[in-house]
């Protein structure tokens, strides 16, 4: 075999693409993956590892949500198989991952909030003194 047939042959090789999909409701939420932000939802973002992995939701007014999530991979993926399709078919294969979640709204609780107004008002008495 020459030698720019080769080179010919690895060119057409295919490939795979990984992705992950956030959905919230409501949406708006920031989404971290494994603490680097892959966006805000409804996001859509490229991983290369499968396995376990840390999801972090993040929103003003309510809960943050983390959950590990596994990414697992199609069987067309496992080791010796996937050499098939990365290097050999000339098609992209896509592994998309989906996930959606629901947000709760960030309560206080009336002891913090009873809390929170002393503060407010031992500042402002500390405020007014350095007047």
């Amino acid at each position: 075999m020459r030698k720019e047939s080769v080179v010919l042959f690895l060119l057409l090789a295919g490939c795979t693409e990984r992705w992950i999909q956030v959905r919230s409701e409501p949406p708006g939420a920031t989404v971290y993956l494994d603490g680097k932000k892959l966006g805000t939802t409804p996001c859509k973002g490229r991983f290369v590892w499968y396995g376990d992995r840390e999801l972090v939701l993040e929103r003003d007014e309510f809960q943050s949500h983390t959950e590990i999530v596994r990414l697992r991979a199609p069987w067309w993926q496992w080791p010796i198989i996937d050499l098939i399709p990365d290097f050999l078919l000339p098609w992209t294969f896509t592994d998309l991952h989906s996930f959606s979640f629901s947000l709760k709204k960030r309560t206080v609780d009336p002891k913090e909030r009873s809390g929170m107004k002393e503060r407010a008002e031992q500042l402002r008495r500390e405020l007014e003194k350095e007047e």
